[in-house]
């Protein structure tokens, strides 16, 4: 088991988790400009970034892995990855709670409903397309959301739901409603439903 944790890269997962929140600290409601795509000037938070970059190391980790090998292992190997994203989504929220709690972080809230939102996605966009194309969209969502996600008045839309602000229900929701998905993907499909063939050389 320990074995199969350090070939997970679990290691630096839960480094990356430790870093970001750190981060999340530090910055505060530091934001960095994004070109205006559609509608009004909006912004976006530094914290929203952070998301990405648990959710980009547990991708990396579960992908290290012999899916051809691991598809007829005795224990399964989709309950196992499950299991790691799970665990990844409560830490980051009881983390959140905790800190939200001992220094009113409510920036922390938003890192870890935008962990759960980003690993819905990348696990949905994994089952489908691949890895390679879930780490792109993950990596490029916050900016997309920030550059093309507000309405009139400067309030985010619904869908733009990473650039929301900490209270937002709705985000939430949002957030984890992917994340059901998401899992129900890795229950579902080992493999992606599009592969894409590479052209001899």
């Amino acid at each position: 088991m320990i074995w199969w944790l350090h070939a997970r890269a679990i290691p630096l997962v839960a480094a990356t988790v430790v870093g970001a929140f750190l981060a999340a600290l530090l910055v505060g409601r530091t934001a960095i400009p994004v070109p205006n795509l559609a509608g009004p000037a909006g912004e976006l938070l530094v914290v929203q970034l952070l998301g990405a970059a648990p959710v980009l190391m547990l991708l990396h980790g579960i992908e290290r892995g012999d899916t051809a090998a691991e598809a007829v292992a005795v224990r399964s190997a989709r309950m196992r990855n499950l299991a790691l994203c799970l665990t990844l989504t409560v830490t980051c929220s009881v983390a959140a709670a905790v800190l939200r709690v001992a220094v009113n972080s409510s920036e922390c809230v938003s890192l870890a409903r935008n962990v759960a939102g980003f690993l819905g996605v990348a696990l949905l966009i994994r089952g489908i397309a691949g890895p390679a194309l879930a780490s792109v969209v993950v990596a490029v969502l916050p900016l997309l959301c920030a550059a093309a996600g507000w309405g009139p008045g400067g309030r985010p839309y619904a869908w733009a739901w990473p650039v929301h602000p900490a209270n937002s229900h709705v985000a939430i929701v949002e957030a984890f409603v992917l994340l059901v998905l998401g899992c129900t993907m890795v229950l579902l499909r080992e493999q992606p439903i599009v592969t894409v063939q590479r052209p001899y050389s």
